[in-house]
Parts: C-alpha cells; structure tokens; sequence
C-alpha cells in the first residue's frame, strides 16, 4: 500500500485522487475544466476592457496610438 499517508498505485483507490500530474479520471477532468474556462474568461475580460474604453475615452487604446502616430503626418501637406 506504500509509506504512511501515502496511497500506493497498487490499489485501485488511487485513481480517485487527484494530484497534480497523476493523469487520474479527476486531474484530467480538472485540466479540462480549466483549459475550457480559460478562452472564456479572458473574452469576458476583453468585452469589459471594451465597455470601460468606450464609456471613457472617444478612440480604444490602438486607435488612440494609430492616431498619435500619423498627426504629423497632416502638417506636411
């Protein structure tokens, strides 16, 4: 069964743990779980970066620096 308070892969019991890099039915479940949750999250992120921006500022933060960038060029013609 293994040293005290450790589970031993001898016995079935041990694929209902879930430890980090076990590669149990619950750890990749877990891992799943995650890399599911993840895209979400940061579309989530992204649409309140967006409302924020757009309550506040007239250009989001790339039109704002493309804007920075070519007002020189006006004052050339």
């Amino acid at each position: 069964m293994g040293s005290p308070g450790h589970l031993g892969t001898d016995s079935p019991l041990w694929l209902l743990t879930s430890s980090p890099h076990s590669g149990t039915t619950f750890a990749i479940v877990g891992d799943v779980g995650v890399a599911i949750m993840m895209p979400a999250a940061d579309r989530a992120g992204a649409v309140v970066f967006a409302l924020v921006c757009s309550r506040f500022f007239r250009r989001g933060p790339l039109e704002f620096l493309l804007h920075k960038a070519t007002t020189p060029a006006n004052r050339i013609s």
